[in-house]
């Protein structure tokens, strides 16, 4: 029984980490752009970032996509993305 609870607590746990590295997103974004996105225009897949966005938006966070990635590295939060689309 309780390999089965400690099963769910992980999965509880991984979702609420997707929540938080789109939050670490939308806030990098913000300082390094000036731009501000919603936590729902944000998609995570596996080292991805999908943004959800008009073209505009989209042009000035390709503009700083290396610094984004970095930043997003280096975030106390911070995870390993590898590209932007």
């Amino acid at each position: 029984m309780d390999l089965i609870k400690n099963l769910l607590d992980k999965y509880n746990r991984l979702g609420g980490e997707g929540e938080r590295q789109k939050k670490v997103v939308v806030e990098v974004i913000k300082d390094l752009t000036g731009l501000k996105i919603e936590n729902s225009q944000v998609l995570i897949r596996g080292s991805e970032i999908i943004l959800n966005v008009p073209p505009v938006v989209k042009s000035e966070v390709f503009l700083r996509q290396i610094v984004i990635l970095k930043v997003i590295k280096n975030h106390p939060d911070g995870f390993v993305i590898t590209r932007i689309s």
